[in-house]
């Protein structure tokens, strides 16, 4: 151990040998993170501090830093080196994020409210390998000790836990730094409060995260939205956060100004929304049609996870058959309550794509059925009034047929899935001037995110070979495998509904299919009803202009 130093505390001072206190009314602050911020031995200090705490001079728990550490050793304190980014909001997603980053080499400040949650982080960063990684239980320490222009990551609730979190923290902000937003908010709520930074002198940044808790902790994809100048300040940071891919690189790249990253992010999650409703279908038909155990269950979905249904979503799937219950006899996966939650962003998204008229049905429809889950009470009930069992009895399945016919239709509907999520986000870029690039975002979630699949790769070539593609289902390789595949969806479908399943995702998924391929719709009979009781006038295919008929007159001569 270095004789000769002391390590300051608010109140304190600690030398190799001693703890005296010197002021009359000292600030009681936790310390902790010793040889990470002194780089001197921390047993003789720790046992100083230990006493400390147990002589209740130090009143909180060794967790954490609650004020910078000062090391008095041939330095003066203006020499002590500050973190190179800072985050706020330390549930799931901020802890594993923060340690990610220090992972990674970036030192980094963290604060939470709930000051349990500060010490909880600083001893995970200690166990998983003594990262560098510096908790605060006061907003003014915390800010005051990133280095400057200062970049500050919040991962808090949507809202106006986002608003009380800028306004504790801008306060000791200076012109010139940054707050980014990483939480799943509102477009608009994220340009809003760009302008209102710009009036601080604040940079802003809505950045949207994908990839739960284990994606965060190794390598999220990552959706930065708004200030350029702010997406600068880390970029070298997200670059290797980020997760990664051998053949495409970093899953994070700068995606447009204002709220962009925001609504990427929301759109991506509407995606996320259709496909686990689509793969939900697929076990349902699997299980109450074809009369699959949780072990072959298990076995197809691995299997499935090989080919052309490689993704997040089989492969985690595939882990749920296969999971005991740890309270029970049986599969854990029979006994969680068929109640889906949700947090709002496939609402908004649905919400979007109305406000747009841009069709989509699939995650729409996943929406609703996760709406009528929570009905659980009602669908009791129904069941004892309508008296026709779970599953009407059809035919005998053939079990191999079934699971290819099964894996084809998922295949076929979760590409209307995506298809309908890209036109949603391509209308907003369009009607906002962002400039989005949707191979570029088809690249960024190949890793990391939820919806990562090994046919985004197959996506984003399709949007390089042409940025102007109307709809993914025509790109003629997509197209082509959509007509491969149709016989088999169509048999899924009827077979789910001559058996009294309902398939919302796939049966709308293949409505949309149908309803796109058809150059004519009977759309003109509702045009011309509209014309009948509205006057709404209609157009016509052999005349150009628009035109209203007196229906009403014209019918009660023919009815005469």
């Amino acid at each position: 151990m270095l004789s000769g130093c002391t390590v300051y505390t608010n109140g304190f001072e600690i030398t190799s040998s001693s703890l005296r206190q010197t002021s009359s009314s000292p600030s009681l602050l936790p310390v902790s993170g010793l040889p990470l911020l002194t780089g001197i031995g921390r047993s003789p200090f720790r046992r100083l501090l230990n006493h400390a705490v147990r002589d209740r001079r130090l009143a909180l728990p060794l967790c954490s830093v609650s004020s910078p550490l000062r090391l008095h050793q041939k330095e003066t304190m203006a020499e002590q080196k500050l973190t190179r980014i800072g985050l706020a909001g330390l549930a799931v997603m901020g802890q594993n994020l923060a340690l990610n980053i220090a992972e990674k080499g970036f030192p980094i400040s963290v604060y939470n409210r709930s000051t349990n949650k500060v010490d909880e982080t600083v001893e995970r960063a200690q166990k998983e390998g003594n990262l560098p990684l510096f908790g605060f239980h006061d907003p003014e320490s915390f800010v005051k000790s990133i280095q400057k222009p200062r970049s500050i990551i919040m991962l808090v609730k949507a809202g106006a836990p986002v608003d009380q979190t800028i306004k504790t923290l801008s306060q000791y902000m200076e012109k010139g730094d940054c707050i980014i937003d990483g939480g799943n908010e509102w477009y608009e709520n994220t340009e809003r409060r760009e302008k209102e930074m710009a009036e601080l002198g604040l940079l802003y940044l809505g950045m949207g995260v994908s990839g739960g808790e284990e994606g965060a902790r190794n390598g999220p994809s990552m959706m930065p939205g708004g200030s350029i100048e702010a997406y600068k300040y880390i970029e070298d940071i997200v670059l290797k956060v980020a997760a990664q891919v051998p053949d495409s690189g970093p899953c994070v790249t700068y995606i447009g100004e204002g709220g962009s990253g925001n609504f990427v992010k929301m759109v991506h999650n509407g995606i996320e929304y259709g496909d686990m409703q689509l793969i939900s279908e697929a076990y349902d038909v699997l299980k109450s049609v074809g009369k699959l155990s949780n072990e072959e269950l298990h076995q197809v979905f691995t299997e499935w996870n090989k080919g052309e249904l490689q993704s997040f979503l089989i492969e985690i799937t595939a882990d749920i058959f296969a999971i005991k219950d740890d309270k029970g006899d049986g599969y854990l996966v029979d006994k969680v309550l068929d109640k889906t939650g949700m947090k709002g962003t496939g609402k908004w998204t649905v919400q979007q794509a109305a406000d747009l008229s841009i069709a989509t049905p699939t995650i729409a429809a996943s929406l609703d059925s996760r709406f009528l889950s929570g009905l659980k009470d009602e669908r009791v009930e129904a069941a004892k009034v309508f008296k026709s069992g779970d599953v009407f009895e059809t035919e005998n399945v053939e079990k191999v047929k079934l699971i290819n016919d099964v894996r084809q239709a998922l295949y076929a509907a979760k590409i209307c899935s995506y298809a309908q999520g890209m036109n949603l986000i391509r209308a907003k870029s369009i009607e906002k001037g962002w400039g989005l690039t949707l191979g570029e975002l088809a690249r960024i979630w190949k890793g990391g995110c939820i919806i990562r699949a090994i046919f985004l790769d197959r996506i984003k070539q399709a949007y390089d070979r042409n940025s102007e593609l109307a709809n993914l289902l025509v790109d003629p390789e997509f197209a082509k495998e959509m007509v491969e595949r149709q016989s088999a969806w169509r048999r899924v479908v009827c077979l789910a509904i001559n058996s009294g399943i309902s398939t919302p995702g796939m049966s709308s998924s293949l409505a949309y299919f149908d309803t796109y391929r058809r150059a004519r719709l009977p759309a003109n009979l509702v045009q011309a009803q509209r014309d009948y009781f509205g006057a709404h006038t209609y157009e016509r295919t052999d005349v150009p202009g628009s035109f209203h008929t007196e229906w009403f007159k014209l019918a009660k001569q023919i009815n005469k």
